[in-house]
């Protein structure tokens, strides 16, 4: 794992500002406007093979902590309360994983469902219907192998929610209009024919804003997609209609999970004073205006790495780092 010597500097600042992070939660829960964590994952598999594979012991790990401490909701919730607003006092989280590993049947999706936690599972169409291994599994010299058709129909009949994650697994940044509205469609089409039911959110391949432009964005919607799911970190914040997700990886050490599922407020990109007024604000007074620039924050105040590098910082050079350089862990997932 990169950058471990930062670690414990990390886990420090976690406990640190643990009761903080409590008392401030409570405070956003009562005026409705709780963050939302999304979570994201990809491969549970013991070989580590590449920087998205999570080892199954930390998988659950990171799991039987979300279920002591959190409120895990499916995606669906989630949207309905950026919609009507979160006033859970418990951490908000929910589950999804990306492109579709078999392997993932082995641990990952057994304990989820045991333990009824919801989960959107975004599939690659091309890859369940031929069987082919991820191009970017091989640039590591592996080629774990995708579901098949009737693994995905059986996950989908045991309650997990199944959603695209395009016909093929490209950077949507690169395709023209036409390409782009190909995929959403076929992918949607080609997964609706296995489960027998709708498919109404999409998550986009490599995740990052170049990767899921405006333009692809506003086709998304026009193609009937109920929501669409990036992979460059950051906190959901209500009000809001709930269409763009952003999502953290699930990620491994525990503690960089617990620290943005507990609202590091470093990573939610809006000035302190802005924070403080959220904090100062009753249930009778509103949102403050200033809030709303949560909702779109840069990718810049995504990165633990970035910010762990002022922790001595004043608290307003924290919330506004200047860097715009992802972190090298969220810049290589795919």
């Amino acid at each position: 794992m990169q950058n471990n010597w930062r670690l414990p500097l990390l886990r420090a600042y976690y406990w640190a500002t643990l009761p903080a992070r409590r008392r401030r939660l409570r405070t956003w829960a009562a005026d409705g406007i709780a963050p939302i964590t999304i979570l994201f994952y990809h491969r549970v598999h013991e070989d580590r093979a590449t920087p998205w594979t999570t080892h199954p012991r930390a998988f659950r790990r990171q799991i039987a902590w979300l279920l002591d401490h959190a409120d895990l909701v499916s995606l669906q919730e989630a949207q309905t309360r950026l919609q009507r607003g979160n006033f859970s006092c418990r951490p908000t989280v929910a589950i999804t994983f990306d492109d579709g590993y078999e392997d993932n049947l082995a641990s990952a999706l057994p304990l989820l469902i045991q333990h009824a936690v919801p989960c959107t599972y975004f599939v690659t169409a091309e890859n369940v219907l031929r069987g082919l291994p991820f191009e970017h599994d091989r640039a590591y010299g592996v080629s774990p192998r995708p579901h098949t058709a009737a693994h995905i129909r059986d996950l989908a009949a045991s309650g997990v929610e199944i959603g695209s994650h395009a016909w093929s697994h490209r950077d949507f940044g690169a395709l023209d209009a036409d390409t782009t509205r190909r995929e959403f469609i076929d992918s949607r089409r080609a997964l609706e024919d296995i489960i027998s039911a709708p498919i109404t959110r999409f998550a986009f391949p490599f995740g990052r804003p170049e990767n899921a432009p405006p333009h692809a964005i506003a086709l998304a919607r026009e193609c009937g997609y109920g929501a669409v799911c990036t992979a460059y970190g950051g906190y959901n914040v209500p009000p809001c209609d709930g269409f763009v997700l952003r999502r953290f990886h699930g990620d491994d050490p525990w503690i960089r999970m617990a620290n943005r599922v507990t609202v590091d407020t470093r990573l939610l990109d809006v000035p302190w004073g802005v924070a403080a007024a959220a904090m100062a604000c009753d249930a009778n007074r509103g949102i403050p205006p200033a809030i709303s620039q949560a909702r779109s924050p840069s990718p810049a105040a995504t990165s633990d790495a970035l910010a762990l590098s002022h922790v001595a910082a004043t608290p307003l050079e924290v919330a506004n780092p200047t860097s715009n350089r992802p972190s090298e862990w969220d810049a290589a997932v795919p």
